[in-house]
């Protein structure tokens, strides 16, 4: 089976439960939509995930994903990077079962850049990445080759496809500034949790 693409040829994945984009815009349509951006752990300076910063992101996130759900969100998207994107992603899976939202509306999709991304990551990294797209309600496929624009048009098909985002920052630049960029261009709801080396500092609603 080929599966559908925004940008390029398909990218054969015969496992994965994927959808076109027409398709992603009908499911879940009892809810609103909600997406993530974040830094990769490397960029955050956490080493570890027992590091305090990175307990405080996921903690920040549970908050931040709860308050969505309070507000009528019941979709959400990840774009499956490591660091932020996973932790939002398995926070999201547990809200299915620690609040019995597992068989009701709450629903995770996963926008991929390429197919392939993680296979230079660790084994243990590539494990919870395949756990996580194995629950996923719904896998898209951004692009079939593994370059930098793969990683904009992911981000990119996200904000296009979202009325929220959440996004873990320290303020610099790259992927994450560009994505609050783009949302900030799309009028979207934006929940910034504030962070620098060692500590969350805030969580911020963007007013613009």
């Amino acid at each position: 089976r080929r599966i559908p693409m925004l940008f390029g040829k398909g990218y054969e994945e015969p496992e994965k439960k994927v959808f076109d984009k027409s398709k992603i815009l009908r499911l879940g349509t009892e809810g609103k939509w909600c997406t993530f951006t974040g830094h990769r752990p490397t960029k955050l300076g956490i080493k570890s995930e027992r590091d305090h910063l990175c307990e405080d992101i996921k903690l920040g996130l549970k908050r931040e994903i709860a308050i969505a759900c309070e507000l009528g969100y019941r979709n959400f998207i990840t774009g499956m990077a490591l660091g932020a994107d996973t932790w939002a992603a398995q926070e999201v899976l547990r809200f299915r079962y620690i609040y019995g939202l597992r068989n009701e509306t709450l629903k995770l999709f996963a926008a991929v850049p390429f197919g392939g991304q993680e296979l230079q990551w660790t084994m243990a990294q590539q494990q919870r990445y395949q756990q996580i797209l194995a629950n996923c309600d719904g896998v898209f496929y951004i692009s079939s080759s593994g370059n930098a624009g793969a990683y904009m048009a992911r981000n990119i098909y996200m904000t296009d496809h979202a009325t929220r985002l959440i996004a873990v920052s320290n303020g610099s630049a790259g992927g994450t500034l560009r994505t609050i960029n783009a949302a900030i261009e799309r009028g979207m709801e934006i929940r910034i949790i504030n962070c620098l080396k060692d500590r969350i500092m805030s969580t911020t609603t963007l007013d613009y």
